[in-house]
């Protein structure tokens, strides 16, 4: 029977990927807006029979007063969805927020 730490290995080799990219940029353009694209690009799990998979996050935002900003974000937007692990599917998705930050007097 080989040694417990060769099984130990042998069991997690694969569950992790060989390659991870993240490339992230950030805008400021005019009349108070923002553009932040992330690109991001994981290797397969085969261990967990999870394939490779690229994908773009993107949040567009605007500062329309001094202490207010309005936001749209999409995540996961190459693709309707997307397995990270065996058990967590994350699907495509969009929100919007404002923000107020109180400003010091």
């Amino acid at each position: 029977m080989p040694p417990k730490v060769t099984r130990t290995v042998a069991r997690h080799e694969g569950s992790s990927p060989h390659n991870e990219v993240t490339a992230r940029a950030l805008f400021n353009l005019p009349k108070g807006f923002e553009f932040d694209p992330t690109y991001r690009y994981v290797g397969a799990l085969p261990v967990q029979g999870i394939h490779a998979y690229g994908t773009v996050d993107a949040r567009l935002g605007w500062h329309f007063a001094k202490a207010f900003e309005l936001s749209i974000d999409g995540q996961n937007l190459l693709q309707p969805h997307h397995a990270e692990m065996s058990s967590v599917r994350l699907e495509r998705s969009a929100y919007a927020q404002i923000t107020w930050k109180k400003t010091a007097n």
